[in-house]
């Protein structure tokens, strides 16, 4: 099967281990519209600083193309800034398509981690996500649908039609449910700090959140959750989801 014969959505499935869970797993595409042939460059690191290329993501990365017909494996290659991880792929015709991350680690949870758990130690178990909606027509009103990870950030109206001065209204989902959590937001070149959000909000009990759109570019929407594992007692989970899309 080759990319050409993709259809509906991609995803871009990343693992990644022994990574510092406070800098947000990024995948970034050149551009997040796509209408010719050929292939999208594509960047994946981590960062603090939106959106900006902060570290290498951890040498066994695995890189994967996604659809509702199958997978196949993407080559991936150390950028010569040595800050990130970049590839290649082909566009699917006429469809938009996603692009994700996924990584995955664990190690004892700190003193702080545990406040309010009851718990004296436990296993931290850290994923996280990340996705980048590429359309395959500009203004296409199209919504993606979601790609079922475990936490996921789904918007309820395609980027593409939005400018500045609107508001992205998004969906938070746990295990495909609604869930009512912080949600923060930034762009590119908004804040040379840390994790420098231009808007921080929560959603709401159906997962509701909106976003106001404030400058053209390209942005991140994040959202977190942590709880205690139903199934292992001695188990804290701790999820990450973002999305990158562009704003005109």
């Amino acid at each position: 099967m080759t990319p050409t014969r993709f259809a509906m959505r991609f995803a871009l499935l990343i693992s990644l281990s022994s990574l510092g869970y406070a800098h947000d797993l990024l995948v970034v595409p050149a551009k997040h519209t796509v209408t010719t042939s050929g292939s999208l460059p594509v960047s994946v690191y981590m960062t603090e600083r939106y959106i900006q290329p902060g570290r290498m993501p951890d040498a066994s990365t695995q890189l994967s193309a996604v659809t509702r017909h199958g997978t196949i494996t993407l080559p991936l290659a150390i950028d010569t800034d040595g800050k990130r991880l970049h590839s290649h792929i082909a566009k699917p015709d006429k469809e938009m398509f996603w692009l994700a991350g996924n990584e995955l680690r664990e190690r004892q949870a700190r003193e702080k981690e545990l406040k309010d758990t009851g718990l004296s130690a436990a296993t931290l178990r850290m994923q996280s996500f990340s996705k980048a909606l590429i359309n395959a027509a500009a203004n296409t009103s199209r919504v993606p649908a979601a790609i079922g990870t475990r936490l996921e950030v789904l918007p309820l109206q395609n980027p593409a039609t939005l400018g500045v001065g609107d508001t992205l209204t998004v969906k938070i989902l746990l295990d495909g449910q609604p869930l009512a959590t912080r949600v923060q937001a930034s762009y590119d070149g908004f804040s040379d700090k840390d994790h420098g959000y231009v808007v921080r909000t929560e959603s709401s009990t159906q997962g509701i959140a909106d976003i106001p759109l404030s400058a053209p570019g390209q942005w991140m929407i994040r959202a977190k959750w942590q709880q205690r594992s139903a199934s292992e007692p001695a188990l804290l989970e701790e999820l990450s989801a973002n999305m990158v899309f562009s704003v005109r």
